[in-house]
């Protein structure tokens, strides 16, 4: 659940267009694959306990795992036209992390 180059915790994912999720380190920028359905921070992987939301474009996702309170952003490449941007797509994406405090209310 780590950068297996630096050991930092992911700070965003890529939606990979076969579905495949890959983590991205915050710190290095190196990729890693990774269960789409599992907390990349505490490892809980009941589907029951994990929700998520989009952008109305579909472009960007956020897993949002309830034991934990932690989430993850994520580029759907699915959807969108472009690779991550690893440095603007974090601040592009804050609205996000906006409706994710308000959910938590």
């Amino acid at each position: 659940r780590v950068c297996p180059v630096c050991a930092a915790e992911p700070d965003f994912a890529v939606i990979m267009p076969s579905g495949e999720r890959q983590l991205v380190c915050g710190r290095c920028l190196v990729r890693w694959a990774f269960s789409g359905i599992t907390c990349p921070y505490c490892g809980n992987d009941d589907r029951s306990t994990i929700t998520s939301m989009a952008t109305p474009d579909g472009f960007y996702r956020v897993l949002i795992c309830q034991p934990c309170g932690r989430y993850i952003k994520a580029l759907d490449s699915r959807k969108a036209a472009r690779a991550l941007l690893p440095y603007a797509d974090p601040i592009v994406t804050l609205p996000l992390d906006a409706a994710v405090m308000r959910r938590g209310k």
